[in-house]
Protein backbone atom coordinates (compact mmCIF):
# COMPACT_ATOMS: atom_id res chain seq x y z
CA UNK A 1 0.00 0.00 0.00
CA UNK A 2 1.37 3.62 -0.70
CA UNK A 3 1.57 5.73 1.81
CA UNK A 4 1.73 9.57 1.31
CA UNK A 5 5.75 11.11 2.19
CA UNK A 6 6.82 10.19 5.90
CA UNK A 7 8.22 12.76 7.94
CA UNK A 8 11.71 12.95 7.75
CA UNK A 9 13.69 14.96 10.43
CA UNK A 10 16.94 15.29 9.61
CA UNK A 11 19.49 13.74 7.21
CA UNK A 12 22.52 15.20 5.77
CA UNK A 13 22.55 14.27 2.20
CA UNK A 14 26.08 13.05 2.40
CA UNK A 15 25.25 10.02 4.33
CA UNK A 16 22.91 8.90 1.53
CA UNK A 17 24.37 6.27 -1.61
CA UNK A 18 24.51 8.04 -4.44
CA UNK A 19 21.98 5.28 -7.20
CA UNK A 20 22.12 5.18 -10.76
CA UNK A 21 19.32 4.35 -13.19
CA UNK A 22 16.95 6.96 -11.26
CA UNK A 23 17.50 9.57 -14.19
CA UNK A 24 17.56 7.98 -17.76
CA UNK A 25 21.08 9.86 -18.48
CA UNK A 26 24.22 7.78 -18.90
CA UNK A 27 26.38 8.81 -15.89
CA UNK A 28 23.82 10.78 -13.51
CA UNK A 29 23.93 9.23 -10.08
CA UNK A 30 20.83 10.41 -7.44
CA UNK A 31 20.75 10.94 -3.79
CA UNK A 32 16.53 10.48 -3.30
CA UNK A 33 16.03 12.47 0.03
CA UNK A 34 12.34 12.06 0.18
CA UNK A 35 9.83 10.36 -1.91
CA UNK A 36 6.01 10.13 -1.96
CA UNK A 37 4.70 6.53 -2.96
CA UNK A 38 1.71 7.40 -4.01
CA UNK A 39 1.85 11.00 -5.99
CA UNK A 40 5.33 10.34 -7.36
CA UNK A 41 6.74 13.58 -5.87
CA UNK A 42 10.40 13.13 -5.22
CA UNK A 43 13.31 15.35 -3.55
CA UNK A 44 16.77 14.38 -4.82
CA UNK A 45 20.10 15.67 -5.47
CA UNK A 46 21.14 14.41 -9.17
CA UNK A 47 25.26 14.55 -10.11
CA UNK A 48 25.63 15.13 -13.71
CA UNK A 49 29.35 14.52 -14.91
CA UNK A 50 30.75 16.52 -17.15
CA UNK A 51 29.91 16.70 -21.13
CA UNK A 52 26.57 15.18 -20.34
CA UNK A 53 24.41 15.88 -23.22
CA UNK A 54 20.84 15.77 -24.16
CA UNK A 55 20.68 17.01 -27.78
CA UNK A 56 16.85 15.73 -27.86
CA UNK A 57 13.97 18.01 -26.88
CA UNK A 58 12.07 16.91 -24.53
CA UNK A 59 9.09 18.21 -22.10
CA UNK A 60 7.97 16.43 -18.77
CA UNK A 61 4.08 15.96 -17.70
CA UNK A 62 5.21 17.36 -14.21
CA UNK A 63 6.81 20.39 -12.78
CA UNK A 64 10.30 20.72 -11.67
CA UNK A 65 11.93 23.18 -9.58
CA UNK A 66 15.79 23.07 -9.15
CA UNK A 67 18.94 24.89 -7.61
CA UNK A 68 22.30 24.68 -8.35
CA UNK A 69 24.51 23.29 -5.93
CA UNK A 70 28.00 23.18 -7.70
CA UNK A 71 29.30 22.97 -11.28
CA UNK A 72 27.26 24.37 -14.19
CA UNK A 73 24.10 23.26 -16.29
CA UNK A 74 23.01 24.26 -19.22
CA UNK A 75 19.21 24.55 -20.84
CA UNK A 76 18.33 26.34 -23.96
CA UNK A 77 21.44 28.42 -23.69
CA UNK A 78 20.75 29.35 -20.09
CA UNK A 79 23.95 28.94 -17.90
CA UNK A 80 23.10 28.02 -14.35
CA UNK A 81 25.64 28.00 -12.02
CA UNK A 82 26.24 27.61 -8.22
CA UNK A 83 23.24 29.12 -6.31
CA UNK A 84 21.16 29.40 -9.18
CA UNK A 85 17.42 28.14 -9.16
CA UNK A 86 14.44 27.91 -11.63
CA UNK A 87 11.02 26.35 -11.43
CA UNK A 88 10.10 24.56 -14.90
CA UNK A 89 6.45 24.08 -15.08
CA UNK A 90 4.83 20.89 -16.70
CA UNK A 91 5.05 21.02 -20.47
CA UNK A 92 8.18 23.20 -20.28
CA UNK A 93 10.28 22.23 -23.62
CA UNK A 94 13.87 21.56 -23.03
CA UNK A 95 15.17 22.12 -26.53
CA UNK A 96 18.92 20.89 -25.34
CA UNK A 97 20.48 20.10 -21.88
CA UNK A 98 24.51 20.49 -21.63
CA UNK A 99 26.76 19.83 -18.89
CA UNK A 100 30.35 22.07 -19.14
CA UNK A 101 31.22 21.18 -15.56
CA UNK A 102 30.10 18.54 -13.10
CA UNK A 103 27.73 19.47 -11.08
CA UNK A 104 25.02 19.15 -8.34
CA UNK A 105 21.46 19.97 -8.81
CA UNK A 106 18.98 19.88 -5.72
CA UNK A 107 15.59 19.28 -7.66
CA UNK A 108 11.87 18.83 -6.54
CA UNK A 109 9.87 17.06 -9.00
CA UNK A 110 6.34 17.30 -8.72
CA UNK A 111 4.06 14.43 -8.85
CA UNK A 112 0.60 13.77 -9.95
CA UNK A 113 -1.48 16.57 -9.30
CA UNK A 114 -5.09 17.80 -10.71
CA UNK A 115 -3.59 21.86 -9.78
CA UNK A 116 -2.42 23.34 -13.06
CA UNK A 117 1.22 24.20 -13.67
CA UNK A 118 2.73 27.71 -12.23
CA UNK A 119 4.26 30.08 -14.02
CA UNK A 120 7.67 29.70 -15.46
CA UNK A 121 10.45 31.00 -13.27
CA UNK A 122 13.60 30.65 -15.43
CA UNK A 123 16.24 31.90 -13.87
CA UNK A 124 16.85 33.41 -10.46
CA UNK A 125 20.58 33.99 -9.44
CA UNK A 126 20.31 33.76 -5.92
CA UNK A 127 23.98 35.25 -5.02
CA UNK A 128 22.73 38.20 -6.50
CA UNK A 129 19.26 38.74 -4.87
CA UNK A 130 17.80 41.37 -3.09
CA UNK A 131 17.10 40.72 0.61
CA UNK A 132 14.21 41.88 2.46
CA UNK A 133 12.95 40.78 6.00
CA UNK A 134 10.98 38.01 7.63
CA UNK A 135 7.71 38.45 7.43
CA UNK A 136 6.81 36.58 11.13
CA UNK A 137 7.30 39.26 13.98
CA UNK A 138 7.84 36.80 15.69
CA UNK A 139 11.31 36.13 13.99
CA UNK A 140 11.47 39.74 12.93
CA UNK A 141 15.08 40.66 13.01
CA UNK A 142 17.53 42.67 11.52
CA UNK A 143 19.56 40.04 11.38
CA UNK A 144 17.21 37.62 9.46
CA UNK A 145 16.21 37.81 5.70
CA UNK A 146 13.87 36.23 3.15
CA UNK A 147 13.73 36.34 -0.73
CA UNK A 148 10.50 34.80 -2.44
CA UNK A 149 12.05 32.41 -5.24
CA UNK A 150 8.11 31.29 -6.09
CA UNK A 151 5.37 33.38 -5.45
CA UNK A 152 2.54 31.64 -4.17
CA UNK A 153 0.62 29.13 -6.21
CA UNK A 154 -3.64 29.00 -6.12
CA UNK A 155 -3.22 27.09 -3.07
CA UNK A 156 -0.39 29.38 -1.46
CA UNK A 157 2.11 26.78 -1.91
CA UNK A 158 5.39 28.46 -2.02
CA UNK A 159 9.49 28.39 -2.78
CA UNK A 160 11.88 30.99 -0.71
CA UNK A 161 15.11 31.90 0.89
CA UNK A 162 16.10 32.29 4.53
CA UNK A 163 19.14 33.66 5.56
CA UNK A 164 20.51 34.60 9.18
CA UNK A 165 23.28 36.73 9.74
CA UNK A 166 24.91 36.63 13.14
CA UNK A 167 28.17 37.05 14.59
CA UNK A 168 26.96 35.30 17.97
CA UNK A 169 24.53 32.76 18.88
CA UNK A 170 21.40 33.48 17.86
CA UNK A 171 18.11 31.48 18.84
CA UNK A 172 14.39 31.44 18.68
CA UNK A 173 12.85 29.97 21.84
CA UNK A 174 9.37 29.16 20.93
CA UNK A 175 7.29 26.39 19.43
CA UNK A 176 6.06 26.68 16.32
CA UNK A 177 3.82 24.43 13.99
CA UNK A 178 2.97 24.84 10.43
CA UNK A 179 -0.78 24.06 8.47
CA UNK A 180 0.84 22.98 5.83
CA UNK A 181 4.03 20.67 4.76
CA UNK A 182 7.90 22.52 5.17
CA UNK A 183 10.16 21.32 3.47
CA UNK A 184 14.39 22.31 3.72
CA UNK A 185 17.43 22.21 2.37
CA UNK A 186 20.44 23.87 4.75
CA UNK A 187 22.82 25.17 1.44
CA UNK A 188 25.22 26.80 4.51
CA UNK A 189 25.76 27.61 8.06
CA UNK A 190 24.61 25.72 11.21
CA UNK A 191 20.72 25.26 13.44
CA UNK A 192 20.52 23.86 16.59
CA UNK A 193 17.40 21.27 16.83
CA UNK A 194 16.20 18.98 19.54
CA UNK A 195 17.06 16.25 17.25
CA UNK A 196 20.82 17.55 16.67
CA UNK A 197 22.97 20.23 14.54
CA UNK A 198 22.25 20.61 11.09
CA UNK A 199 24.82 21.42 8.64
CA UNK A 200 24.89 22.17 5.16
CA UNK A 201 23.81 19.18 3.52
CA UNK A 202 20.92 18.73 5.99
CA UNK A 203 17.10 18.39 4.91
CA UNK A 204 13.94 17.55 6.32
CA UNK A 205 10.32 17.12 4.75
CA UNK A 206 8.52 18.47 7.77
CA UNK A 207 4.47 17.10 7.68
CA UNK A 208 1.64 19.76 9.02
CA UNK A 209 1.06 20.42 12.46
CA UNK A 210 4.25 19.05 13.87
CA UNK A 211 5.27 20.77 16.27
CA UNK A 212 9.02 21.88 16.40
CA UNK A 213 11.08 24.56 18.44
CA UNK A 214 13.03 26.02 19.97
CA UNK A 215 16.26 26.37 17.15
CA UNK A 216 19.49 28.07 16.90
CA UNK A 217 22.50 29.20 14.92
CA UNK A 218 26.18 29.35 15.99
CA UNK A 219 26.89 30.66 12.97
CA UNK A 220 23.75 31.59 10.74
CA UNK A 221 22.71 29.68 7.77
CA UNK A 222 21.23 29.71 4.58
CA UNK A 223 17.96 27.27 3.16
CA UNK A 224 15.89 26.76 1.20
CA UNK A 225 12.05 26.40 2.27
CA UNK A 226 9.20 25.04 0.52
CA UNK A 227 5.57 25.02 2.02
CA UNK A 228 3.75 22.23 0.62
CA UNK A 229 -0.22 21.46 0.58
CA UNK A 230 -1.01 24.68 0.91
CA UNK A 231 -0.32 28.22 2.48
CA UNK A 232 2.77 28.72 5.07
CA UNK A 233 1.49 29.76 8.42
CA UNK A 234 3.11 29.85 11.79
CA UNK A 235 0.84 29.45 14.87
CA UNK A 236 3.17 29.68 17.60
CA UNK A 237 2.47 28.26 21.24
CA UNK A 238 3.05 30.32 24.68
CA UNK A 239 6.09 27.76 25.28
CA UNK A 240 9.42 29.88 25.35
CA UNK A 241 12.19 26.75 26.00
CA UNK A 242 15.89 27.19 25.64
CA UNK A 243 17.86 25.80 22.49
CA UNK A 244 19.56 22.73 23.31
CA UNK A 245 22.61 23.60 21.71
CA UNK A 246 24.60 20.55 20.99
CA UNK A 247 21.92 17.92 20.94
CA UNK A 248 22.85 14.67 20.03
CA UNK A 249 21.75 12.95 16.72
CA UNK A 250 18.21 11.89 17.15
CA UNK A 251 16.31 11.83 14.06
CA UNK A 252 12.85 10.82 13.06
CA UNK A 253 13.34 8.88 10.26
CA UNK A 254 10.92 6.58 7.83
CA UNK A 255 11.26 3.20 7.95
CA UNK A 256 13.41 1.27 5.28
CA UNK A 257 10.03 0.42 3.41
CA UNK A 258 8.85 3.64 2.59
CA UNK A 259 12.36 5.32 2.27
Amino acid sequence: MNVPRPHIEFIQQQSLPWRSGIVPVDGVVTRILSRDEASGAVTMINRYPADTAIEQAYALDIDKEFIVLRGELRINEVSYTKGDYAYMPAGFERRKTIVPEACDVLTFYEGSTDLPPGELVERIRTNEVEWGEASDPNVASASIHRHVLRPDTAIGERTWLLRLDTDEPYEIRGVERHPCVEEMYLLDGDIHMVTGVMTAGAYFWRPALVPHGPTGSKSGFTALFRAIEGAFETEWSDLAESVPWDAPYDPVLPSTESS
